[in-house]
């Protein structure tokens, strides 16, 4: 899922204080920065931005 402010949505989700969802912030060589989340059944949805 496209987002315009990935610094400010992975701030509010370490905000929240998950104990096991405490992604980080990737840099991928296509040039978009991304989280990722997995839920507790395995499922992943990422997040990403145009650089």
């Amino acid at each position: 899922m496209q987002v315009n402010n990935l610094a400010g949505y992975h701030a509010k989700l370490l905000g929240k204080q998950f104990k096991y969802a405490r992604p980080g912030i990737e840099t991928t060589p296509w040039k978009t920065r991304e989280v990722s989340i997995q839920d507790p059944a395995g499922n992943r949805i990422h997040f990403y931005e145009n650089l």
